[in-house]
């Protein structure tokens, strides 16, 4: 028998809905709010956008405080040029973890999804499993 492929209220493949959700956190909304066939499909979108939102609320401040160093150093008045690339090294460093954190997770997120994975951060996936898992139960 041939296996009947699985598809989600908006008769889209799960996969690329959970793919397309990593790239685009409005896509992801959307598929949230029309999805309400596959529980475990909602807590995955649940969870990307529960990480977009972190990351956004937690790496706008830190990109905003990397900028600083560059700042002090066009004022030169003030500080010391030693001083200054340390400050430049330190926010390079911030910056560079941003852009892990920004591009790496989601890649890792869409490639467990086109490989038929669950991926799993480890406390926002159970916030979203507990989110929604009280929702269902109510």
């Amino acid at each position: 028998m041939e296996k009947e492929e699985q598809k989600t209220a908006v008769e889209i493949d799960p996969r690329i809905v959970i793919s397309i959700s990593w790239l685009f956190w409005i896509v992801a909304l959307i598929f949230f709010i029309l999805e309400n066939k596959d529980t475990k499909l909602r807590i995955q979108i649940l969870q990307v956008l529960l990480y977009k939102l972190i990351l956004y609320i937690i790496l706008t401040p830190l990109f905003l405080l990397s900028l600083i160093p560059f700042i002090l150093v066009s004022l030169r008045d003030n500080v010391g040029e030693g001083f200054g690339f340390l400050f430049i090294c330190i926010s390079c460093i911030l910056m560079l973890f941003v852009l892990f954190v920004q591009w790496v997770v989601p890649l890792i997120g869409i490639v467990s999804a086109m490989q038929n994975k669950e991926f799993k951060l480890p406390l926002i996936y159970n916030l979203a499993e507990r989110f929604l898992v009280s929702k269902t139960s109510e």
